[in-house]
């Protein structure tokens, strides 16, 4: 199969999984559409349902970057919170 060959089959394999599985481009609507959309809702609202959950991410976009940044990361509470991470720094 040559080059050019591959790449149009690839082409219409990934085209056919978006017409077929995600009903991109077809005229009637997917009938996962509505759940997939709920369950994205319930995520984002259950993710950073509690303080830690958003701390965490605030910690962990503050580890070393391999790109030049000066950033600097406070933190003030109103009250005593307890909160232990375990972070990869080898990568």
């Amino acid at each position: 199969m040559s080059s050019s060959a591959a790449a149009e089959a690839a082409r219409e394999h990934v085209e056919s999984i978006r017409r077929e599985r995600y009903y991109i481009g077809r005229e009637e609507r997917n009938p996962l559409a509505e759940d997939m959309h709920q369950a994205v809702i319930y995520l984002s609202q259950e993710i950073y349902s509690k303080d830690v959950h958003f701390l965490m991410e605030l910690v962990q976009v503050h580890q070393p970057s391999p790109f030049p940044l000066s950033l600097s990361l406070s933190i003030l509470l109103d009250r005593p919170v307890s909160i232990s991470a375990c972070t990869d720094s080898s990568s």
